[in-house]
């Protein structure tokens, strides 16, 4: 915990064995890691989570641990490429040289506030990769780690910061 992670982050979680499918260490994972404060660029990216239709979503994703990969994936593909939040994910993760970064699931976040790393997050709004509905979406203000759920038509057009996460 608090060690320098292989892709150069800070490790948030040390526990079990966990799956996060389609990750390097797949079913096997032990760690996640927070992306270094400017893994993006200066300041750390802020965008919209805001979907090109919001008719062609589903109902949800998924706030368990283990799911961050998956979700942002998945919403990756009907993100609004002009908010910067899914282009600057998919830059990091084609740019390190582990890969494979992604925004936490609710639970994850979770994980990442009753750890010690937390401190490493200014007081702002994080998007997760948590998705409620049209237009509505899990985000969290730290460092309170208070998780707020927006729900309703436009939230997803507030920019709000970004910091990936990886499992290992």
């Amino acid at each position: 915990m608090g060690d320098t992670g292989p892709g150069g982050g800070i490790v948030f979680y040390v526990g079990a064995a966990f799956t996060e499918t389609g990750t390097v260490c797949n079913t096997n994972c032990n760690y996640l890691e927070l992306a270094p404060k400017f893994w993006y660029s200066n300041p750390e990216p802020v965008g919209q989570l805001a979907p090109t239709s919001a008719s062609t979503l589903p109902s949800t994703t998924s706030d368990t641990f283990g799911y961050g990969w998956t979700n942002t994936n998945f919403l990756s593909g009907y993100s609004n490429s002009g908010s910067g939040v899914y282009a600057a994910v998919r830059y990091g993760a084609a740019t390190s040289t582990v890969g494979q970064w992604f925004l936490p699931s609710t639970y994850e976040m979770d994980a990442l506030y009753n750890s010690s790393v937390n401190t490493q997050l200014t007081s702002d709004f994080y998007w997760t990769s948590t998705y409620r509905g049209a237009f509505a979406g899990i985000e969290y203000l730290f460092p309170k780690g208070q998780g707020y759920a927006m729900y309703g038509g436009g939230y997803f057009s507030n920019p709000h910061s970004v910091r990936p996460i990886r499992a290992f």
